[in-house]
């Protein structure tokens, strides 16, 4: 694994890693955050569910988890956290899958940058 330069967390070094073999070594490493193979899903229906993420996101890899954010009502606030098994996964997500339609809408995809504050998941 290639060294990270000093002083820099271990999981920005890790996301820095964009080439295959990178990919595989930040599978490798076990203490990296779960949030480098995850990313948010903004502008989501309100009624849109796991399965509705999951038919349009499977197509790019395979994915772990599917949280949507909810208010303290337990109703959608838009948005949704997916996880996918591979940095790969997230790779084609992110440069494919932005504006995929999700109950009709056109939804945005970003990396996520972890959990959103004030959200309650």
């Amino acid at each position: 694994m290639a060294p990270r330069p000093e002083g820099e967390p271990k999981a920005r070094a890790a996301r820095k890693l964009s080439t295959e073999e990178g990919a595989e070594e930040v599978k490798a490493d076990q203490s990296i955050p779960s949030d480098v193979f995850q990313i948010y899903i903004k502008s989501l229906h309100f009624k849109a569910d796991e399965n509705d993420i999951l038919n349009c996101l499977s197509t790019y890899g395979e994915v772990e988890q599917v949280k949507i954010l909810k208010d303290e009502n337990g109703r959608s606030k838009g948005g949704a956290l997916v996880k996918f098994e591979s940095e790969e996964g997230v790779l084609r997500a992110l440069k494919e899958g932005n504006n995929c339609l999700i109950r009709g809408r056109a939804v945005s995809l970003e990396r996520s940058k972890g959990k959103p504050q004030g959200v309650r998941v």
